[in-house]
């Protein structure tokens, strides 16, 4: 509980003073009438202490009220960071202080309360009061700004023992070489979450050439870091994380400088990754004057389960880039890769990334492919587990043969077309403006489940799947082994037409295709299975 000095009764108070007046009210001078003034505040002010005992809201116990306190700050703006953030706005909680004695004392004795460190302009000389405010409590730093407050500097350059978040947003007017040597240099052992965003230009003489590509922060010294994510930052860390599980790396405008083989250091010393997210890496970073990782390395990430890159930068295809990514990194059975961003105008021969994560050949594995106007995404699943591979291509302007070739390379690179047992697909577009149903088909020899959803589709897919003769081997058949397709509702000219299409399947040997009734209803999908 919170305690108070012991101050007079309000009407002990009130009686002395009305003696006092009117014992002097002819003898009084200007200094004694400075002081009835203050002590008529004072008497005041005890009178709405009293007022003030009598409200329910004052008879809350600290602990409560101290509660209701730290529901007042509000959410800091993230800036497109991927991770959220616990700060909250410190300067929602000024006013607290100043309703009454009680309600201030409660409020500066919740150290935690005070523990951001907010920095977004024009509040920078309330810094070192909260610093002080916040006492031993653990410390989110936030600073959204051109620059940042002498206060914050040394508190990030010699202070940095009890930050446990940290986040640096802009700092255009900070030389980045700055920005590695003393904001991201002192030992920081409780640091568990970073997120630095530089909307910086190189400022003053400072060029490329002169920055340090790799450059070790927190002097070594972060064991707790668990989250980081850099953005735009010219420079790469070469610590060894060994709690980080997620990591996020970003580049728009900010050159590259350091080499493919410091990307692979600084997974290699993080094994407990779960997380890693990259995007904007340059497509050429692999054809660079720098030393090239070692092929017969492998990056192991035991705990890996979402892996996305994309929307590399550069004048060449990534493809290769890519590829040679996925082949250092020993990517657990049940992690999720994601490659978008691809421009499948670019495209070479195969995409031939031969995932990991699909190497045995009884698996069973669901094909989704998913043609929108402008991107093409082809997704791969292990039925048998989480595991899956997803690459979306972008499709701005590619022609039917591009599309085509990117399905073709997809299906035939990867190596899993024989393992595909299920096939969804679904499109905006027409089968004619990006790919032949019969040459999709032809790629997935073993499908045994077919879905469409949508309605324009089924024509095309019903034309291929007639065998290219009524009587001959089983082998001739498209899918010989397709037992099961789910359609959206069909009308009755396409459905008889599919039963036609079942019975010249049947008499090569494939599985017959037959449709229960009640097809025709128009929120039911049509199954045709060859167990019914």
């Amino acid at each position: 509980m919170t305690s108070f000095a012991h101050r007079p009764a309000p009407c002990d108070a009130l009686r002395g003073l009305v003696d006092d007046i009117s014992q002097q009210r002819f003898s009084m001078s200007i200094e004694t009438l400075r002081m009835l003034q203050e002590s008529l505040h004072l008497a005041h002010a005890l009178v709405q202490e009293a007022i003030n005992t009598r409200c329910s809201v004052d008879r809350l116990p600290p602990e409560i009220l101290g509660h209701i306190f730290s529901l007042v700050p509000s959410s800091l703006p993230t800036h497109g960071f991927m991770a959220p953030s616990s700060a909250r706005h410190t300067y929602d909680l000024p006013p607290l202080t100043q309703v009454c004695r009680r309600w201030r004392a409660i409020a500066l004795d919740a150290s935690s309360l005070w523990s951001t460190i907010c920095e977004s302009s024009p509040t920078h000389t309330a810094t070192g009061v909260f610093r002080a405010r916040a006492r031993r409590a653990l410390l989110n730093v936030y600073l959204d700004g051109t620059h940042a407050s002498t206060v914050l500097s040394n508190i990030l350059a010699h202070d940095a023992d009890d930050i446990a978040e940290l986040r640096l947003c802009g700092l255009q007017n900070v030389p980045t070489a700055r920005l590695a040597s003393e904001f991201l240099a002192s030992p920081a052992p409780k640091l568990k979450h970073a997120a630095i965003r530089c909307r910086a230009r190189y400022s003053g003489s400072e060029a490329p050439a002169a920055l340090t590509p790799v450059a070790e922060l927190w002097s070594g010294m972060a064991p707790k870091l668990a989250t980081l994510e850099l953005h735009d930052v010219p420079f790469i860390p070469s610590n060894s994380f060994q709690s980080l599980t997620v990591f996020t790396l970003v580049w728009e405008t900010t050159p590259v400088e350091w080499a493919l083989s410091d990307l692979f250091a600084l997974l290699g010393g993080a094994p407990s990754l779960e997380r890693i997210s990259l995007r904007g890496l340059p497509s050429d970073l692999h054809l660079r004057n720098s030393p090239s990782p070692d092929a017969s390395t492998s990056i192991a990430l035991p705990c890996l389960q979402t892996l996305e890159i994309g929307d590399c930068r550069g004048p060449v295809c990534s493809v290769p880039l890519l590829r040679l990514f996925l082949a250092h990194l020993a990517v657990p059975v049940g992690a999720s890769i994601r490659l978008y961003g691809l421009d499948a105008r670019r495209l070479l021969d195969q995409l031939d990334f031969a995932p990991a994560i699909f190497h045995a050949d009884d698996m069973r594995t669901r094909l989704t492919i998913d043609m929108s106007f402008t991107m093409l995404t082809l997704s791969l699943s292990d039925l048998g587990s989480t595991s899956s591979f997803c690459l979306e291509l972008g499709t701005g302007g590619a022609t039917k043969a591009a599309l085509a070739q990117a399905v073709t390379a997809f299906a035939q690179g990867s190596g899993v077309a024989p393992s595909v047992r299920e096939l969804v697909v679904r499109s905006q577009r027409a089968w004619a403006s990006w790919c032949e149903p019969a040459l999709l088909l032809a790629l997935l020899p073993r499908v045994s489940i077919l879905e469409l959803q949508d309605a324009h589709l089924a024509s095309s897919v019903v034309d291929a799947l007639r065998p290219p003769m009524v009587e001959g081997a089983a082998g001739d058949v498209p899918c010989p082994n397709l037992a099961t397709m789910r359609f959206p509702p069909l009308d009755p000219e396409l459905v008889q037409r599919l039963n036609l299409v079942s019975k010249d399947r049947a008499s090569c040997g494939a599985p017959a295709l037959h449709i229960p009734a009640g097809h025709q209803e128009p929120q039911a999908l049509v199954d045709v299975a060859g167990d019914l």
